[in-house]
This record gives C-alpha cells, structure tokens and sequence, in this order.
C-alpha cells in the first residue's frame, strides 16, 4: 500500500526513549522540536502485517476449524525514500551543527554521529593541514566543509589530528584555505561498530513513526523502527535518493490508537541538487595513500550495505528484545565506469587501494558528501563503452581504514575515523 498520492507525503519520526513503548504526541513533539516532519517519496505500509496463528484445539466435525489466534506484529518491514541534501540551517560561529532530519536517520541505520562546530580559518593553511581561529570543542573524525570566500565554493575534509590551532584534514582540499575563509560545521553518520552491535550504546537508537495517507482511516503508527540505507546510483541530472528499509517492532491504525495529529507547519526536506549540474558533483579518487584528484566518471553506484536484525526472546516487546546488525549484511561497496587505463589492471594486480569522495554541492545549505577511505577492488577490472568512449568498470568493496592513528584517538572519534563509508552533511 503506498500512501498519499494527492498531497505532499510527509513521515513524522522521532528517536524513541525507551524501546519500541515511548509515548507518542506527534503534533506537541514537533512543536518542540523532538519530533520531525519529513517530506519522503513513496512510503509504503504494505509490510505492516500482524502474524495469526492456527489455533490447534480439537473440532467436533471434519471441515470445522477453530478461529486462529493473532500472533505478532515484529515481523513487519517499512519503507520509503527521501532525497539527499545538506541542512537548510547552519550553524554560526563557534556553534556545534545542529542534528536534522536526515543525519538522524542515518545515526538509526549507520550507528553513528558526529557534529562539529564552525570555525574562523587563519593564516598559514595547506591543503592537508588547516589553521583555524581555534580549536575549542573539535576532535578528530570531525568533518568541516571549507568555503574559500573568493569562490563561495567548498571542499569537505576530516579531522585526522589536531596540535594547537591546526588540523591536519583527509583526503585534502582543491584549494589553500586563507584568513577569511570558514570552516562550515557538519554532522556525519558513519559505521558505529559499538553502537551496531550493542543497543545499550548511547548512539544506537530506534524511531516512532508516523504516516498518513488520503484521510484520517489511512494512518498507520509504528514503534521500534530500525532502518537499514541505500543510495541510489548518481546519474546526471537526477537528484540524489536515498532508500530508507527496515523492521518494525509494533504498529496500529485505527484512528482511536493512533489519535491522528495535525501535522501543521513547515514539513522539512530542502530542494534538492540535481546530479551532474555544471560543477556542483565531484567525484575524487586516486590512492587510498595518496591525493585525490577530480576524475571524470560515466556512471556511480553507492552502496551503504547495513541491516538489521532483531533479537527474539518470549519476554521482549511483540517478542523483540532489541536490534543487532545484521549477521551477514552485504558488503560496503562502490561500482563506478572510468575512462579506459591500463593502470587499473595493473592496481588490481599489484592489491593496490583507491580512495574517493563523491560531493554533491559545493554551496553551503546544500553540500553532502559520501566518502570511502579505502576501497579494495572486488574483481578484475572489465571494459565498457560510454558515449563511444572505452571505460573501465570497476568494482569496489570499502574496508575500514588503516591509517595510522595515535592511541589517544577512542571511542566515537576512532570509529568515525576507521568507518567503511561516512556521509556528511553541512550543517
């Protein structure tokens, strides 16, 4: 069932207190600002199903049977997608970037978050090591999106160490930040192993949901979601879309359980950018080691690779304990079409690794970046044709980094920094 054809689709979402049983006052909590209101594309309920189970007592003749017994409601799935934006508000000077509707769903899905703060750049920058007014209050995993103020025009990096008032940045910048210039504050969602693998993390988290379609009758409310991610392959001209799957531990819809809220005010989710637009996409690559540089490619294929999993027990919630990733989810991959060079070949068979980031946007309210540290290639690589052109189809699996790091790097710092795959959002 897909909800909603003749009016904007919105899905309202919140992070639950406690699991898959929070109270849910949708139009109170988004006023308040801890619940949210996402425009997505094609939710659909179909997967909400209420398991019944035969009831196996004896009958008195040989057709008759006794009525079945409703089971659980955990085995349902929802599912939708939204489009892929950096947030429409950013933070201001020496101010942390705010959480928004995308980061938060990408902190359920990929386990982990983190948010910097704005800073001034001073002098004496390189592409790799960044002078800022200070560095109060940032840590290493952070990302900020560095705008050079003759261009208006920005470039993400990380945060890989920090001395003083200078942070040394991956994968590097495509130009030389000076006085004047900002380091824009930005949230990133990144693989969390901690918070994937143990629900009682600070970081992990399961949402409430809420949908409605056509009228009041059509609103389904759903308690205990955990999302798995995709993105979809970039193509041009074709704004960027993520796919948004998952369980769901308990639902209802009937109007008395669900006491349909208003849904009234601003419904959140920015115009998106268009892929393949003048010079707003940029795709990096080169040595996992090594700089990146802008390469032109025919097409792009992301994938993110989490799911989850629930753990049964007799005494859990509709028979849910709690969620764990997923015991064998697909693996962190990239497909990508490059113009033909035998050194692809040759990369393959030596084992060396590449490194990319794919950004979409180079203005601030609207850059995203997705970037994979290190990727190994899966198979060897296969001609292909674009436009009467010779490429070479590449396939990538990402692996966490191994870039050395000091041991006074831990916890949510150290795993942003070895993560797979982050995305980022100016913030």
């Amino acid at each position: 069932m897909v909800i909603a054809h003749s009016r904007v689709r919105c899905l309202a979402f919140q992070e639950e207190v406690s699991f898959a049983s929070s109270s849910l006052n949708w139009d109170q909590d988004i006023q308040a600002g801890t619940a949210f209101n996402q425009a997505v594309i094609e939710p659909n309920v179909e997967g909400l199903q209420q398991e019944k189970v035969p009831n196996e007592n004896s009958v008195k003749r040989l057709m008759a049977r006794q009525t079945g017994i409703l089971g659980l409601k955990s085995k349902s799935t929802v599912s939708f997608n939204t489009y892929l934006h950096g947030s429409p508000t950013t933070a201001g000077d020496d101010t942390q970037a705010a959480e928004f509707e995308l980061s938060i769903l990408g902190k359920n899905a990929m386990g982990g978050q983190l948010r910097s703060y704005r800073k001034a750049v001073g002098v004496g920058s390189t592409t790799t090591s960044v002078t800022l007014a200070d560095t109060t209050n940032l840590s290493e995993g952070m990302w900020h999106f560095y705008v050079d103020a003759d261009t208006s025009k920005g470039d993400f990096g990380q945060i890989t160490g920090i001395s003083g008032a200078t942070v040394t940045i991956r994968p590097g910048l495509s130009f030389t930040p000076a006085s004047g210039d900002v380091a824009y504050a930005c949230v990133s969602n990144y693989f969390d192993s901690d918070s994937l693998r143990d629900h009682t993390d600070v970081q992990h988290t399961t949402l409430g949901m809420y949908v409605k379609g056509e009228n009041n009758e059509d609103s389904y409310q759903m308690r205990g979601v955990k999302l798995g991610m995709g993105i979809n392959a970039l193509e041009p001209g074709v704004p960027s879309m993520a796919t948004w799957e998952g369980g769901v531990v308990s639902f209802d819809n009937s109007v008395e359980a669900v006491n349909v809220p208003a849904l009234s005010g601003a419904v959140a989710g920015a115009a998106p950018l268009a892929v393949g637009t003048g010079d707003d996409s940029r795709f990096y690559f080169g040595p996992s080691s090594g700089t990146l540089v802008t390469t032109p490619q025919f097409s792009l294929e992301p994938v993110i690779g989490v799911t989850h999993q629930q753990v049964p027990g007799a005494t859990g919630t509709e028979g849910v304990y709690h969620y764990i990733v997923a015991d064998a989810p697909s693996e962190p991959a990239l497909n990508v079409s490059l113009l033909y060079s035998s050194s692809f070949a040759e990369d393959y068979e030596a084992l060396n690794e590449k490194s990319c980031l794919i950004q979409i946007g180079t203005a601030v309210a609207k850059a995203f970046c997705i970037y994979y540290p290190q990727l190994e290639y899966g198979s060897d690589p296969t001609r292909g044709e674009a436009s009467n052109r010779l490429t070479n189809n590449l396939e990538f699996i990402a692996k966490e980094s191994d870039l050395a790091l000091t041991a006074s790097i831990t916890g949510d710092s150290l795993e942003a920094l070895r993560s797979a795959i982050s995305v980022v959002y100016v913030a």
